[in-house]
């Protein structure tokens, strides 16, 4: 019996992410157990050293010129501080949790709010009308969204296409007709519902023959 030998392709290993060991540094500081996430409310763990000791922390989520989000908390004897902090829903951003202790800012910790969130847009003709269908992923699950299209170039007005929610995985597929739209490009846009509106993700499409 003839055995053809099979080719074998060695496979290279890939290094494991180490994640940064945080070295707290000589002055007063706080420190996060997550310096990123998505734009839904999480609570984290806010320790930090080199503080006043015994001392009432106001801990404040800034976010521009709203009134800031504060948690009261604790030092130890030592000056260190170790407490559960809750991030509110927010719009994709960088923000800071800052440490106030007698009305003087101490330490502070940047956050960063980050949209997974993803559109699919195709577009066809139908009957006198154009049929647009839509897709979207990575989206907070829940979420009531607002998808509001924006001609590029025509002069035409911005229009609200549909309002969704999306599913317990973050997805949602809608599909609406609507007036004949002139040849051009245009580009869609998901913006959450709320007291917190803020962009979430885009898609372009072209309306062509």
């Amino acid at each position: 019996m003839n055995v053809t030998p099979g080719t074998q392709t060695a496979s290279t290993p890939r290094p494991s992410p180490v994640p940064t060991r945080f070295v707290p540094p000589a002055g007063p500081y706080i420190h996060l157990s997550r310096q990123a996430g998505p734009p839904r409310q999480r609570t984290l763990t806010v320790t930090g050293g080199h503080l006043p000791t015994s001392a009432e922390v106001s801990l404040q989520w800034m976010a521009g010129n709203r009134s800031p989000l504060t948690t009261i908390a604790w030092t130890n004897s030592a000056g260190r501080l170790a407490t559960q902090f809750t991030v509110p829903a927010s719009p994709p951003g960088s923000y800071r949790i800052v440490a106030v202790i007698n009305g003087t800012t101490y330490a502070s910790a940047p956050y960063h709010i980050e949209s997974l969130a993803a559109l699919a847009v195709t577009v066809a003709p139908s009957g006198n009308g154009d049929l647009i269908r839509v897709r979207g992923d990575g989206f907070v699950s829940g979420a009531r969204l607002m998808l509001i299209t924006y001609p590029l170039g025509a002069r035409l007005r911005p229009f609200l296409l549909a309002q969704v929610t999306s599913g317990t995985t973050g997805d949602f597929a809608v599909a609406r007709l609507v007036r004949r739209l002139p040849l051009g490009q245009y580009v869609l846009r998901a913006y959450t519902e709320g007291g917190l509106t803020a962009q979430m993700a885009e898609a372009y499409f072209e309306v062509v023959i």
